[in-house]
């Protein structure tokens, strides 16, 4: 098997693939062979030594991915060598082979390919956890949503128009800013405006029940600015950096709620469990994707040796909207037997 590694601890593009033994299951994995892996922006903290794999976990890349059973673990039920699946991991993805708890396991929606099928565990798993289980999607609010071009966004969006929530999106360049509107965003403000502030209070002066924040702290005292009362502020991601300032008087005004959402390291069984998010998520979303109340999401396929690309692409903003996947499969990278 193949699995792509960083070459050097420089947080640099240097990703290739190497050679490594297929990995042993326990009894409650399967082993699959992965015919694509979704890429996500924790995939470039985890590069730049960031965002470390949990404890057990395969240290490589790569958060979810779709392919085939090739055999399962002497506890797994349900699930047969031959199965077509998608998997959340821990890690792993990037390679021609991963080994995932059986409890992460979940079926092609019924007109989802492999590819489509790839960028649905980690997407669907981080919607439910942050803002379906706890409630904060209701019909006739209102939403700020940063990254919504994204795979994250592009499917919160699809979710919002579904259950009657107003979005007000955060996108940069034409594309993408269509993009939003065809997903059923109210308004799109170009993040890179200079007047991004006063248009975002314009356009909504009584302020966002919910806010999805993937920039990080340095971006928390505009989203108390533009708190409704009561309202909350789900922190997603970091990508501007960790550390920021915070007015706690205007916070505590307000009634605010700061909301932590994190997927990668919850254990894998129990309370709050990966287990649990991810039977969470295929409750709510895959009726929904069979019978058409939420569109499965649009993909683009790069191939996995062009892995190095996607990342700087990521970085300079300049990726196509909507969910990416990694086309794997066994023939993408003659690495000899």
């Amino acid at each position: 098997m193949f699995t792509i590694r960083q070459t050097r601890a420089s947080g640099g593009y240097d990703m290739e693939a190497v050679v490594e033994p297929l990995p042993l299951i326990a009894p409650d994995e399967v082993l699959i062979e992965i015919a694509y892996a979704g890429f996500n922006r924790a995939d470039t903290a985890q590069r730049r030594g960031l965002y470390p794999s949990p404890q057990g976990e395969s240290e490589a890349m790569g958060l979810e991915c779709s392919g085939e059973i090739l055999e399962v673990g002497a506890d797994v039920e349900h699930w047969r060598a031959g199965d077509r699946v998608c998997a959340l991991l821990g890690g792993g993805g990037y390679a021609s082979h991963v080994a995932a708890p059986a409890s992460q396991l979940l079926p092609l929606p019924a007109e989802a390919s492999l590819a489509t099928a790839a960028g649905l565990p980690e997407v669907c798993s981080t919607i439910w956890c942050s803002l379906i289980a706890p409630g904060l999607i209701r019909p006739n609010t209102w939403m700020l949503l940063q990254g919504a071009s994204g795979g994250i966004g592009a499917a919160t969006l699809a979710v919002c128009r579904h259950e009657g929530m107003n979005v007000v999106a955060l996108a940069h360049g034409a594309e993408k800013i269509a993009a939003c509107y065809e997903g059923g965003a109210a308004t799109v403000i170009d993040y890179r405006s200079g007047t991004v502030r006063d248009e975002i209070r314009h356009r909504r002066p009584q302020g966002f029940d919910v806010q999805l924040n993937v920039l990080g702290p340095v971006t928390y005292e505009d989203a108390v600015l533009h708190a409704s009362a009561g309202g909350v502020i789900v922190a997603l991601g970091v990508q501007l950096g960790r550390v920021g300032e915070l007015s706690m008087s205007e916070f505590m005004r307000k009634r605010l709620t700061l909301h932590g959402a994190n997927l990668r390291h919850r254990p894998r069984y129990g309370p709050g469990s990966k287990a649990e998010v991810v039977a969470g998520a295929r409750a709510y979303f895959w009726p929904r994707f069979d019978h058409s109340e939420i569109p499965l999401p649009d993909v683009t396929v790069y191939d996995i040796t062009e892995v190095n690309t996607v990342h700087r692409l990521s970085e300079s903003g300049d990726l196509p909207p909507g969910k990416i996947v990694f086309r794997v499969g066994r023939d993408s990278i003659d690495v000899g037997p």
